[in-house]
């Protein structure tokens, strides 16, 4: 009996002399294949590819943090962002939180999985966020923020991306 994947099992007699080696020719079925094509696709770039995240970090207009990028030891995300160029993390007046400004000055809009976030009190985004839910970060100078970013009247603003695990870990909508 011979057997390979793909093909049904072909019988075939063979004659056996001790005098001489024996040649046999095994004619399998046609093939057949019996495994379709599997497709494998890592879920965390899916969910950064259903945000839009991974075409702007194609097109390379801001600066992009994930992955390996992303401090995974920061305490807080204004901690995971202190290597982002164009920003500094300062801290409150009471020195109890930490803050996202300009290093070249001029305001900094923040948006959250999408939608712009806005301090209640100074360094709340760091309660909101734990650091261990952040998958990306997008940083953009005020004249290449993405259309779907900007905020009436605040054209002179840096613009800082924040997707969570929230966001990114979703199923796409059908």
């Amino acid at each position: 009996e011979v057997r390979k994947l793909g093909y049904s099992a072909t019988d075939q007699a063979v004659e056996l002399a001790s005098a001489a080696p024996a040649t046999v020719r095994v004619v399998m079925s046609e093939y057949v294949p019996i495994l379709k094509t599997v497709r494998v696709g890592a879920s965390l770039d899916k969910g950064l590819s259903d945000v839009g995240y991974l075409k702007r970090k194609q097109a390379g207009l801001g600066y992009f943090m994930d992955g390996i990028n992303l401090r995974k030891d920061a305490l807080t995300v204004t901690d995971a962002m202190r290597s982002a160029p164009g920003l500094k993390i300062v801290p409150s007046s009471d020195g109890s939180s930490y803050t996202i400004k300009s290093s070249r000055g001029g305001c900094v809009t923040l948006v959250v999985d999408g939608t712009q976030w806005k301090e209640l009190t100074p360094g709340d985004l760091d309660s909101y966020v734990p650091p261990s839910d952040l998958r990306a970060v997008e940083v953009y100078s005020a004249s290449m923020v993405p259309a779907e970013f900007q905020t009436p009247g605040q054209s002179n603003c840096t613009t800082v991306v924040i997707w969570t695990a929230l966001s990114t870990n979703r199923n796409p909508k059908k």
